[in-house]
């Protein structure tokens, strides 16, 4: 639904766009007009592709506003070097109105949008619907904690239950049941949940290798905690080193409208530059 209505605002832009440039010129321009609008039309695929690429379809719990900004302002920035590139083979020429207004529409509509999805998703959870359904993989206090966290129906989840390896565990915890397996993705697949997340405390650490591959081969997704629980998830990296997935941690992070500010920065500038240099 989100990329129909996405499709929908870049035409909009687009198509705005070119009606301004027009207006601004000689009737004479309304075939190089039509060929604009034909090759906009054609073009929608690509500009989906850069939207998905930014993630701006990618399921996200971060409900912050300059977010979805920062995603937007990218993604839009990124499709109209894209629609550039693509009109030079075929010696089309984009005029620079076209753009400007295109992203000028395009900018506070995709942000409008997409706050209008989060509210309407966030209703749909509060009454029930839409949540996955889950298990966690554990029956620790990190795994109570977690289960703790999840039953906020705001962050999607409908928790059905506890797997365990381990058979010194209790029968109930926080009023849901511990299945007690040696085969933890079969037992998921009974229970018919979509994804697990792995309380990591309660991992042997010799144990995740393959336990994930058995999740990932029944189509479960799975997710794992962390230790870091007092980091900004900003800071946080993961990257490989060998065969060791690494966690790296950023010494210091700009959040809110200084990395906005720094970021915005980097493009117009870089947009400059380039325009600059293109001769």
């Amino acid at each position: 639904m989100a990329m129909a209505v996405d499709a929908m605002l870049v035409m909009l832009g687009l198509g705005t766009g070119i009606w301004v440039w027009v207006l601004d010129h000689a009737p004479s321009y309304a075939s190089e007009a039509t060929t604009l609008v034909w090759f906009s039309l054609v073009s929608l695929p690509v500009w989906l592709g850069v939207f998905r690429w930014q993630r701006l379809y990618a399921e996200r719990d971060d409900s912050r506003l300059i977010s979805d900004v920062l995603r937007v302002f990218n993604a839009v920035v990124l499709g109209s070097v894209v629609y550039i590139v693509l009109a030079w083979p075929i010696n089309l020429e984009i005029p620079r109105v076209v753009l400007f207004v295109a992203m000028s529409v395009m900018l506070p509509s995709l942000i409008l949008e997409r706050q209008v999805i989060r509210m309407v998703v966030r209703r749909r959870r509060l009454q029930g619907v839409g949540l996955k359904p889950l298990a966690i993989l554990g029956a620790n206090s990190e795994a109570i904690s977690l289960a703790e966290t999840l039953v906020d129906p705001i962050l999607g989840r409908n928790v059905v239950g506890f797997i365990s390896t381990r058979a010194n565990v209790p029968e109930v915890l926080c009023g849901l049941p511990v299945h007690v397996s040696v085969d933890p993705a079969a037992t998921a697949k009974q229970l018919g949940v979509d994804s697990v997340v792995i309380a990591a405390t309660s991992l042997d650490s010799t144990a995740p290798t393959g336990l994930l591959r058995s999740f990932l081969d029944r189509r479960i997704e799975v997710e794992m905690t962390s230790a870091l629980t007092g980091v900004a998830n900003d800071r946080i990296h993961v990257h490989a080193v060998g065969a060791f997935p690494l966690i790296r941690i950023d010494p210091g992070y700009r959040g809110g409208w200084r990395a906005m500010a720094k970021r915005a920065f980097d493009i117009v500038g870089s947009v400059a530059m380039l325009v600059v240099l293109s001769p």
